[in-house]
């Protein structure tokens, strides 16, 4: 807060959503954001968590050659690198550019991969170096994963079309985590089978925690920030915590109060972005399972602009909803469930 108040704002959130991660949205704001994800997320995730349950039954039921094909599938999901056709054809299929984009950072090497047992972080980061006017990977680690790859290079790739361009922190991360979700469908067209069905759903649960959790900590910060004279230790912050977070769903069926203490300090007001983000990634999703090819041009659109344009500005124009709009309409579970099933051989 003394930082925040010396650059002239009232407390550190309001610093943060301007002045660091470049918000066209104040802290009040995501208010809208709450509300979408109370009324309409969080059903869909209860839905998706019941479908997971009885996916899982019908596996622990089937015989033993149907588990066993099961299995292999999901370990050669799991087995995914930047060397697997799977990935070279993903990253083929979605546009000229995109693949020679592709093929220009692994030929001339703008990236570094720590070497296993080094003491690296595990962590995988783009960058733009100026000295070079390009952007840089780096991949901590065992970071070098597909998951890590696809998040990279949609970075990679918005900093490789317009190197000089201010990108906001939440359409940065809509480029990143978009891609990955880009690939995930491109899988289910792929393989059409029970295990590529269940590692999706997983992957929508996992993300619309990760919504949660960052519209949580979001709150709490703000609430925080706000009146530090009111919570100065650890009991008060924990139930402040535990209190927001029964909010959204109950605390003794989600996370514990750890998740703030684990969260926050290193990136104060940061991860509220991977949650907006990821609203219109689900959105994108959703449109890639019933025309893939029209997803692909909607993702392009998101990185492929000219001018400077705000997050929603960017949405907007590629053909995405505005997750502030108070008209914004989160898919329909049931319809994208039944699009799965109908690929699923």
């Amino acid at each position: 807060n003394a930082i925040a108040q010396k650059m002239g704002y009232d407390d550190y959130m309001d610093y943060a959503y301007e002045g660091i991660y470049l918000r066209e949205y104040a802290p009040e704001d995501v208010v809208q954001i709450r509300k979408l994800v109370k009324e309409q997320l969080i059903p869909v995730y209860l839905q998706v968590m019941q479908e997971l349950a009885a996916m899982e039954e019908q596996f622990a039921n089937c015989s033993e050659e149907e588990a066993l094909a099961v299995m292999s599938r999901f370990e050669e999901l799991e087995t995914i690198n930047k060397d697997s056709p799977e990935l070279s054809l993903f990253i083929q299929g979605i546009g000229e550019s995109f693949a020679a984009t592709y093929t220009e950072l692994f030929e001339k090497e703008y990236y570094y991969a720590a070497y296993a047992g080094s003491s690296s972080s595990k962590i995988a980061y783009t960058h733009m170096l100026p000295s070079l006017g390009h952007p840089y990977l780096f991949f901590g680690t065992d970071m070098m994963s597909k998951s890590n790859i696809l998040h990279e290079y949609g970075h990679y790739y918005a900093f490789s079309v317009a190197p000089d361009r201010s990108l906001r922190l939440d359409l940065a991360e809509t480029h990143s985590q978009g891609n990955e979700w880009l690939f995930s469908a491109y899988l289910s067209e792929q393989y059409n089978d029970f295990a590529i069905r269940y590692v999706n759903l997983f992957a929508i649960s996992f993300d619309m925690e990760s919504i949660i959790l960052d519209l949580c900590l979001d709150e709490f910060e703000q609430t925080v920030y706000a009146n530090p004279e009111k919570y100065t230790d650890m009991e008060s912050l924990d139930a402040l915590y535990t209190e927001i977070v029964s909010g959204y769903v109950d605390p003794e069926n989600f996370i514990g109060a750890w998740y703030w203490r684990d969260s926050l300090f290193e990136n104060a007001g940061y991860y509220l972005s991977y949650g907006v983000s990821l609203i219109p990634c689900l959105e994108l999703y959703y449109l890639a399972e019933t025309d893939y090819e029209r997803a692909t041009e909607i993702y392009l659109a998101l990185s492929e602009y000219e001018g400077d344009l705000t997050f929603t500005e960017v949405l907007e124009r590629a053909g995405l909803q505005n997750p502030f709009d108070e008209e914004y309409q989160f898919f329909d579970f049931e319809v994208l469930l039944a699009l799965m099933q109908q690929k699923q051989s």
